[in-house]
């Protein structure tokens, strides 16, 4: 019969190494999984070359930070993308999170990769965590403000269409209104296309337990705010692309009708009709909060 596509082979979830190079406060992944371990690339670029073989159409580049790959092996992360992306076949490699502290020692490398290669989503995902300068070291990120603006900067200049993920903590237990206010002075500065908001919370064997958390009404009222914002923002981004035309991989059916797919950029759209798996053109009607609606342009 017919080859029908499941979602599972046409998007291949690449796992390049376990455990981080991290030590943030807040977090108890590193105590969970333990330091860092990175695979072969020989390995991870061959199970890739199968996945796409066999159908797949978008590589997914998973790790809790995919930046610090090779930190342990003296294996290179751009030269990890450069061999996925020079794999035969029609394809997308979306690259996972990025820690900026990881980043940053190879960023000229990473963004000539990114550049030079449109295999590659143009699209990142540099959690930030927090706007204030003070907040950002007790969490011990080993990075500063003005080198995440920067890295971000860089990125942008090098890719103009590029999207940008982060994600915020609210209420870190030393966070004052000064410094949340700060946090939402970046996001209004630098614009995220995707922002991902968390509530501080304590978890177990994390370095903060032992601050005291912020009142649960305080919590409550700065996510309001950041929440808002974070609507302002992505509606506003997503207008931009109103009556651009874009290339489109179609990946899955909506939940409530039509299908799905994502553009070069990594944005999602939603559009009518389209097959699963396919390559297409489509103009952008409208662009909403978290998606864009898209229609078919004739081939022909």
């Amino acid at each position: 019969g017919a080859n029908i596509k499941s979602n599972d082979s046409l998007i291949h979830i690449l796992q390049i190494c376990e455990g981080c190079s991290g030590g943030c406060t807040f977090c108890c992944t590193k105590s969970a999984r333990g330091s860092l371990n990175s695979y072969p690339i020989e390995d991870i670029v061959e199970e890739a070359r199968i996945a796409v073989e066999n159908g797949c159409k978008e590589l997914q580049v998973t790790a809790q930070d995919t930046a610090c790959f090779g930190e342990d092996s003296g294996e290179s992360f751009a030269t990890l993308l450069e061999k996925l992306a020079t794999i035969d076949g029609d394809f997308r490699i979306r690259v996972g999170m990025m820690h900026p502290k990881s980043l940053k020692r190879q960023l000229d490398d990473v963004i000539r990769v990114f550049k030079q290669y449109d295999k590659i989503y143009n699209f990142i995902h540099l959690p930030v965590q927090t706007g204030s300068p003070k907040v950002l070291e007790q969490m011990n990120r080993l990075h500063t403000l003005d080198e995440f603006k920067e890295m971000v900067g860089l990125f942008r200049k090098e890719i103009p269409s590029l999207s940008l993920a982060t994600d915020i903590i609210v209420g870190y237990p030393t966070e004052t209104d000064d410094d949340f206010n700060q946090t939402l002075e970046l996001i209004e500065e630098i614009k995220p296309d995707i922002i991902h908001i968390s509530k501080y919370m304590h978890r177990p064997t994390a370095k903060s337990n032992t601050l005291e958390e912020i009142p649960h009404n305080v919590m409550k009222e700065r996510s309001h705010k950041l929440n808002d914002l974070k609507t302002k923002v992505m509606l506003e981004n997503n207008r931009n692309y109103e009556g651009s035309i874009q290339n489109v991989l179609i990946t899955s059916e909506g939940v409530s009708g039509g299908y799905v797919g994502y553009t070069d950029s990594y944005k999602n759209i939603i559009i009518d009709e389209a097959v699963i798996g396919e390559f297409m053109k489509v103009e952008i009607v409208e662009g909403r909060r978290t998606y864009l609606l898209a229609k078919s342009i004739n081939k022909y």
